[in-house]
């Protein structure tokens, strides 16, 4: 009777959590089926390639193309993980093998909070904070000196108003450090402990150590957690919204105010009151999907090998 039971018992668990892990693989193809049918009329006038390369943005003539909104989208996510990708790794660095144990608790705690701000926050702290200090005195600055080098400096041109791609960009690597720094950190943790133990014993230094040893063996874990945060960025609305300037052109400087799909979506989605606007919109949103999607899943075959590793 007991071993009965005990069957019955394994045979709900076991259902209950493949139920639970299948509504996963449910959720996200219903959102792709939603996006692709909605984003049919707009494929079927525009076609693909078409929409993707134009630069049309017209809802009067009904003329849309997406090429502006996911340059500004690759381009504040690209510098978003070049700014933030070197601190994000130096924190997991000093968390691992070189903080004393009573900083590292601090340290893993402060990562945690940082992560838990919301992202309007964020966005309002950047916009009434940082918008005025980048316009004031950074960007100023930047053109003063790295604006003045040749083929470098085209990228420092035009008018430091502190709402552009440069302010966004640092908004967003300010986001995305606690994760890379978090999936690194569980990274160089997973370095066996006699690797390191051997090379000290051999006589290298700390930096030898981090350099040779553990940095070489847990390279795809934090290839994978640059990836995740790489779809955190690629993601991002609210925090964006506010200091990027929403405008549909191709940015020729850093300090061009721009667009991206998800800022794009958040202010016109109310104002698409014709069906082939709607439909781009939804267009938008599909390919954001079909990217992200991709960045995540390669991510994470990363950090699977990783840990097989």
């Amino acid at each position: 009777m007991l071993k009965q039971k005990g069957k019955f018992t394994d045979f709900l668990f076991f259902s209950f959590t493949l139920i639970t892990a299948l509504s996963i693989i449910i959720i996200s193809f219903g959102i792709f089926v939603v996006l692709f049918k909605e984003s049919l009329p707009a494929m079927n006038k525009f076609g693909f390639e078409n929409f993707i390369f134009s630069t049309e943005w017209d809802p009067v003539q009904e003329s849309f193309g997406a090429l502006p909104a996911l340059i500004g989208t690759l381009i504040t996510s690209f510098l978003a993980l070049l700014f933030a990708t070197p601190i994000a790794i130096g924190i997991a660095i000093f968390i691992t093998e070189i903080a004393p144990p009573f900083l590292k608790g601090i340290i893993g705690t402060a990562i945690e909070l940082l992560a838990a701000i919301p992202s309007i926050i964020y966005g309002m702290w950047g916009l009434f904070t940082l918008a005025p200090i980048m316009s004031q005195d950074v960007e100023p600055f930047l053109q003063k000196t790295v604006g003045k080098l040749p083929l470098i400096g085209k990228l420092f041109e035009g008018t430091p108003l502190g709402v552009d791609l440069f302010t966004a960009s640092i908004i967003l690597s300010i986001m995305i450090i606690p994760f890379t720094a978090s999936i690194a950190r569980d990274s160089f943790n997973l370095t066996p402990s006699v690797l390191k133990e051997s090379a000290y014993a051999m006589g290298a230094t700390k930096w030898e150590v981090v350099k040779d040893v553990v940095m070489p063996y847990s390279k795809l874990g934090v290839l994978g957690g640059v990836g995740l945060s790489l779809g955190r960025a690629l993601g991002e609305t609210m925090a964006v919204a506010f200091v990027l300037g929403n405008l549909n052109q191709i940015p020729k400087s850093l300090f061009d105010a721009a667009a991206t799909v998800t800022v794009k979506l958040a202010n016109e989605f109310t104002e698409a009151d014709k069906d082939i606007y709607l439909s781009s919109l939804y267009f938008l949103a599909f390919l954001l999907f079909i990217m992200s999607f991709a960045i995540l899943a390669i991510a994470k075959i990363l950090i699977v090998r990783a840990e097989k590793k």
